[in-house]
């Protein structure tokens, strides 16, 4: 799979790349660095300092239109120009397993409202997940089962309802892995990529409570109109990881280094790394 990628980089050709719901503009600037031609996309204005290289507008729009930005720092859209890549952050506020009690209590079906907001996350994430582009990458944390398997018109949770689930994840993705010492399990299910590899492991977390707290920054983030999208945005090391292995070829025969040694953690091969904790 990374030798997709090495080819294009070595004949030349840059990857034109979308990270779609996204302002903070973390992966998109990776992605740059490395020379691709990445936007970020998002409703919202970016805060990442880079508007010439964001689509405000709906991601939809973009993935259709071949959206760009020529060099007046006007949008174009283009049919020859397609996506190679596509990596996405859709809104986990009705698909994470930490709303489900906004669903479900005590048994009983509650919040009518919150159903049918569910069920148009769902339809969302995963009409980004067949939207055509050959490699996409979506990233969310745990999804709750309904999210997952699916929903009939009467919200049981089944494989063959009239509302698919998002499915199965391929990988979890921990910042400890990629040199944050926090903790925040990030799914990933991918299409035409590999897993990503952790490129410098700082955990994983202590079992002290106390010292626990400290890794567990943005759960314990105080309420405030900041909030969710504080929480939301990617770790640096992530975005790094991201553009070198999906984007570049400075990883290809590395192996990746570790500062600390556990016995719970075992690098089997060049490429796979099995977590077991």
């Amino acid at each position: 799979m990374l030798r997709f990628f090495d080819s294009l980089i070595r004949e030349g050709k840059s990857l034109k790349e979308l990270v779609g719901c996204e302002e903070s503009q973390a992966v998109c600037i990776e992605f740059r660095k490395l020379g691709h031609e990445a936007y970020s996309c998002d409703i919202q204005d970016c805060s990442g300092g880079h508007p010439e290289w964001h689509l405000q507008m709906d991601v939809f729009d973009a993935i259709e239109n071949r959206a760009y930005i020529n060099n007046s720092g006007f949008y174009e859209f283009d049919d020859s120009k397609e996506w190679d890549l596509g990596i996405f952050h859709p809104v986990c506020r009705y698909l994470a397993n930490s709303g489900v009690k906004e669903l479900v209590r005590d048994g009983v079906k509650i919040n009518p409202e919150r159903w049918e907001k569910l069920k148009e996350a769902m339809n969302f994430f995963n009409k980004l997940k067949n939207c055509g582009i050959p490699k996409i990458a979506l990233e969310n944390p745990i999804p709750h089962i309904y999210a997952r398997v699916g929903l009939d018109e009467e919200n049981n949770h089944t494989y063959f309802g009239s509302t698919p689930g998002i499915l199965g994840y391929n990988q979890i993705v921990q910042p400890w892995m990629f040199g944050h010492k926090e903790m925040k399990a990030t799914c990933l299910w991918l299409n035409g990529l590999p897993k990503l590899i952790p490129t410098d492991v700082v955990g994983p977390p202590p079992k002290d409570k106390k010292e626990r707290k400290k890794w567990a920054k943005v759960h314990r983030m105080p309420p405030g109109p900041e909030r969710a999208k504080l929480r939301s945005k990617t770790y640096s090391g992530i975005a790094k990881a991201m553009a070198e292995q999906w984007g570049g070829s400075e990883l290809k025969g590395r192996i990746c280094t570790f500062k600390q040694t556990d016995n719970k953690i075992n690098v089997n091969t060049q490429y796979e790394l099995t977590l077991s904790i």
